[in-house]
């Protein structure tokens, strides 16, 4: 049987890739558990490198923080596959790791997980799926995993403006849960927890007000864009100020709605939305 190595910049990684370890164990492959630095100890991990595949490796897993070069600098050594787990960190919340081990260049691939504990843990199944094509007993472990597979449904719908969908997915100012078991509600809220840390944005709810938050925010969205092209086909007509009437307009509405306006308006070169946000 191949076996799989997990490697870790440091010790204290491990609580964050230990379900990689469990779910491997689960699943009876055995696994090779090291601390080994790309930046503290090169020399060492080099040497590892070039005897992973005679060890028996057939899979080779890498969490990394920070910098997040351990998984490319293997990568750059073995043939063996490198699937790389970004560390969550203090400071960009594991975003820079998941972007480091992500975006390599051509030639030097390595498979990207999610980060945190859900990362460690498919990384391990990933791992586990090649080791299954040369071994039945894997491949039969791994059959038998899927049928006790818990799952539940969840709607998650997102807010994305256009132009701006990697901040408003970086920095939500809400986030829609719709399931209808609590298990799945805290599930969920850890998942999301690298960007809801200032400020608790969830909102948990049943499946179908999710789905209707869904729609109505749509179906809002593309009334007031037909609405304010309307507005501005009458504004060139008439030869009025298209601008100041829009941003009036904007106040009004804000004002019955009993909120802030911050909308800004702005003729496109394209046929594109003019309001990008309200």
């Amino acid at each position: 049987m191949s076996r799989v190595a997990l490697l870790m910049g440091s010790d204290s990684d491990y609580d964050r890739l230990e379900p990689c370890v469990r779910t491997l164990r689960e699943l009876e492959i055995e696994c090779d558990v090291r601390v080994l630095s790309a930046h503290r100890t090169p020399a060492r991990l080099y040497q590892y490198a070039q005897m992973a595949r005679a060890r028996g490796l057939g899979v080779v897993i890498a969490g990394a923080g920070g910098a997040a070069h351990l998984p490319g600098m293997l990568a750059s050594w073995t043939t063996l596959p490198v699937l790389g787990v970004p560390v969550e960190s203090r400071v960009l919340r594991g975003v820079d790791s998941l972007l480091s081990i992500v975006q390599m260049p051509g030639g030097v691939p390595v498979g990207c997980m999610a980060i945190g504990k859900a990362g460690a843990t498919n990384a391990a199944l990933l791992a586990a799926a090649v080791v299954a094509l040369g071994d039945e007993h894997v491949a039969a472990a791994l059959a038998d995993r899927k049928l006790d597979l818990e799952f539940d449904v969840v709607s998650n719908p997102e807010f994305l403006k256009e132009g701006a969908a990697i901040s408003d997915f970086m920095k939500p100012d809400r986030i829609i849960v719709g399931t209808d078991n609590p298990r799945t509600t805290e599930l969920l809220k850890s998942l999301y927890e690298p960007f809801n840390r200032n400020h608790d944005r969830v909102i948990s709810m049943d499946i179908r007000s999710a789905e209707l938050t869904k729609y109505a925010a749509n179906a809002m969205l593309a009334t007031k864009i037909s609405f304010m092209n309307e507005l501005a086909n009458l504004a060139e007509r008439f030869g009025a100020d298209r601008e100041r009437g829009m941003k009036e307009c904007s106040a009004e509405a804000a004002r019955l709605l009993g909120i802030r306006s911050t909308a800004r308006w702005s003729r496109p070169k394209t046929r594109r939305p003019w309001l990008t946000h309200c």
